[in-house]
């Protein structure tokens, strides 16, 4: 299967791509043409024969997945003046195979490639894709398999900095980088935080129950329609609700100046994760009591002068939080 972007570029991806996948994928992809005018492409389809299997000493545990042995491949190629692409098709290997949910597949890229598309994983696996700290560009990956990402820091390679990371249609998990990441979320109960960085976390494409985490930095991040978790974490954060779930929205001591904006008091909560705050104790009475209401939206203000304002709704009340 193959997907055709601006200038008649294709990139070829394993047959298992959904059609979703593949639009996400041009419309990325073609960003980064419409950046730099040009895109190089190279594909590698590795087989088990070139990637064999390590035991491990002790089984590694990823969310609820547990595995013993190890694969890797690494890729490489390019220029370091011109965007390039590696197209990477997983299906021949552990990675691609309904009984290697054991196997663990390390990919590894080299600084000279920008942009890394991995396709071909089987449902219920897991791949750890690694990237160089010079390689900040486009990040997409497809697919059913359930992926582990680890991102590291920012770019020093011709092309936009930002990581764009697309997430398949299984139970994916999701590191971000150091630097301004945006990642999607497709189908399946995604656990995603977007590391430091401004990040944007979109789970609108996505019907699952994902637990969205922003890191440090100015985030916004888009609620799933199965209903999400969702925490903004460290900055000034835009959290978004979606009208198909209920959505928690969670902070921390020290988590910023937040807004909250979809909130439906019928299905959505507040919740906090510690009421350990600098200058008090966080007690919701205090806190409903000494709320304010400017232009239709609430204001609350927590014990360490942070506040978080939900936007487009009053009347704030016990119900509005989940109370641990």
């Amino acid at each position: 299967m193959a997907v055709t972007l601006t200038g008649g570029v294709s990139v070829t991806t394993a047959p298992t791509i959904s059609q979703a996948s593949q639009t996400a994928l041009a419309n990325a992809l073609n960003s980064v043409i419409a950046t730099s005018g040009t895109l190089s492409i190279t594909s590698t389809t590795p087989t088990a024969s070139t990637t064999p299997t390590a035991t491990l000493s002790s089984a590694i545990t990823f969310g609820t997945t547990s595995v013993s042995s190890v694969s890797s491949v690494v890729v490489s190629g390019g220029s370091s003046t011109t965007p390039t692409l590696a197209a990477v098709d997983l299906s021949q290997t552990a990675a691609g195979s309904s009984t290697g949910s054991t196997v663990v597949t390390n990919v590894s890229v080299d600084p000279t490639l920008t942009s890394v598309v991995l396709t071909g994983t089987a449902a219920g696996n897991t791949t750890a894709l690694f990237l160089d700290g010079n390689s900040g560009g486009k990040v997409v990956v497809g697919d059913a398999g359930n992926n582990f990402l680890v991102l590291s820091g920012g770019s020093s390679i011709v092309g936009s900095s930002t990581n764009t990371i697309i997430t398949g249609t299984g139970n994916d998990s999701v590191i971000g980088s150091s630097t301004n990441d945006v990642i999607t979320s497709s189908a399946g109960n995604d656990i995603i935080n977007g590391g430091a960085g401004n990040d944007v976390i979109d789970g609108r494409t996505s019907n699952g129950a994902d637990t969205l985490g922003g890191g440090s930095g100015n985030d916004t991040i888009y609620a799933s329609g199965g209903g999400s978790y969702i925490i903004g974490g460290a900055g000034n954060d835009s959290l978004v609700g979606n009208a198909g779930g209920k959505d928690v929205f969670i902070f921390s001591p020290g988590d910023g100046n937040d807004t909250v904006s979809g909130f439906n008091p019928s299905q959505d909560t507040l919740a906090f994760a510690s009421t350990s705050y600098t200058g008090g104790t966080l007690n919701l009475a205090s806190l409903i009591s000494n709320a304010t209401v400017s232009n239709g939206n609430t204001v609350l203000t927590l014990p360490d002068g942070s506040t978080i304002t939900v936007q487009g709704a009053t009347g704030v009340n016990l119900n509005w939080f989940t109370v641990k």
